[in-house]
């Protein structure tokens, strides 16, 4: 078998990298960067330390990486011959053949792209690209003319990698708390679903521990506010019983002020300001992606304010009051979306640009944030409605589903007891 090697535009855009890299197995990549620190030298640095640490496995192995990792780095672009000459440059001094080097132009800035393009048009390179369908195309210019020929990457194996290390590769941020990684139990996994909603349906925080098992430690599962409330457990395992293999609970990250802004005017920072120690309630990597879920363990105040409405004859009530309460309630809504943005903001932030967000709520949102949930792509699941709703937001009826394990044998029958006369 040839060794493949691989080399890659390195961009923000981290994610699309570590799938490219999983699905082609190259023995050695080159990971190509400018001078541009935040938006192509950083993030490669970022990328070679995670190849160099693969991340353990809910299997308790480590990730598939190259076995070689090379920085270098290469103009941006704006002068393609420099670009052109710089890549011919690194082409030679690694030896490199033709046959079995490929150029991964998914990352990279515009410019960088197209001289990238125009390079390996010129020595035959193959050419790589990544879409948001999850499908991989390669390009080959041979006798005049492009050939392509695309087929489904191969991205399963990276939803057993550990969360932490996929939401580090993004984000640039120190981990403070590394919460709790788990899987479900034996038991967790081949209860029926009746007998596990009927448990989890009024389960006190003792009752969570047969259920899961941790990945990261021996020691016993934690329920408390920091590493984990009933809420973010339950969460967690109908996530694991919707055939996702492994969930982080609790972590938490350190997030400088700055952070908080952005150039996407639409997700403008929190204007009061949040705690700066960033909590993520549970996250996952699910479909090549990583998955962020906030949870909201209480009821809706806006509901609330409902239920005073309800109680009061409002038609007859002091226009004061109607006044008061309805700006109070405009006021609730403004602010239940503000917390959207910042989730969005968050997710964009730690997953790159497809990341998801699952908002997990007590009660049902207001009808207006629930529409702006809905055009933001927020997926909004209510906590009695966990177990369909996950089967249907992370499936949607595909065909990779894993099968559920057998369901656990029925108790024994007791023994018939005769007595002799």
């Amino acid at each position: 078998m040839l060794r493949m090697t691989l080399l890659t535009l390195v961009s923000r855009q981290l994610w699309t990298q570590v799938l490219v890299m999983q699905h082609l197995a190259p023995e050695s990549v080159v990971l190509l960067h400018t001078d541009n620190g935040r938006e192509s030298r950083l993030p490669a640095e970022r990328l070679k330390t995670f190849l160099d640490n693969p991340p353990a496995t809910v299997a308790g192995g480590h990730g598939t990486v190259p076995a070689q990792r090379t920085l270098r780095e290469i103009p941006n672009g704006q002068d393609l011959g420099a670009l052109i000459g710089k890549l011919d440059q690194i082409f030679d001094e690694l030896q490199l053949d033709p046959e079995t080097t490929l150029l991964n132009a998914t990352g990279g800035q515009r410019l960088m792209t197209a001289g990238a393009v125009e390079w390996a048009r010129n020595r035959g390179v193959g050419l790589v690209f990544l879409d948001r369908q999850r499908e991989i195309t390669h390009l080959r210019f041979t006798n005049n003319t492009w050939r392509h020929r695309p087929e489904p990457a191969l991205i399963d194996p990276v939803a057993e990698w550990d969360p932490n290390a996929m939401l580090l590769l993004q984000a640039d941020q120190p981990l403070i708390g590394p919460g709790q990684w788990l899987a479900l139990s034996d038991l967790g996994r081949r209860m029926t679903m009746e007998d596990l909603r009927h448990d989890l349906a009024k389960a006190e925080p003792a009752d969570f521990a047969p259920l899961l098992r941790r990945l990261d430690s021996t020691e016993p599962l934690h329920v408390d506010g920091k590493a984990g409330t009933p809420l973010e457990l339950k969460t967690a395992i109908w996530l694991l019983r919707a055939g996702v293999p492994g969930v982080r609970v609790g972590a938490t990250l350190a997030v400088q002020a700055n952070l908080r802004t952005g150039p996407d005017e639409k997700l403008n920072p929190d204007p009061a300001g949040r705690d700066p120690d960033e909590e993520i309630d549970v996250h996952f990597v699910h479909d090549g992606r990583l998955w962020l879920v906030e949870t909201k363990d209480r009821k809706s105040e806006s509901q609330a304010l409902d239920q005073v409405r309800k109680w009061l004859n409002w038609s007859n009530a002091p226009y004061y009051i109607r006044e008061s309460l309805t700006r109070a309630k405009s006021q609730i809504e403004g602010a239940a979306m503000q917390s959207l943005k910042l989730d969005l903001l968050s997710a964009r932030r730690f997953g790159g640009i497809q990341a998801e967000v699952i908002r997990v709520t007590r009660t049902p949102l207001s009808a207006a944030v629930a529409k702006f949930a809905e055009r933001q792509r927020v997926h909004v699941v209510v906590a009695n409605d966990l177990p369909t709703a996950f089967e249907t937001i992370l499936w949607r009826g595909s065909a990779r589903r894993p099968s559920p394990p057998p369901p656990l044998p029925p108790p024994p029958t007791p023994a018939r007891r005769y007595i002799i006369t």
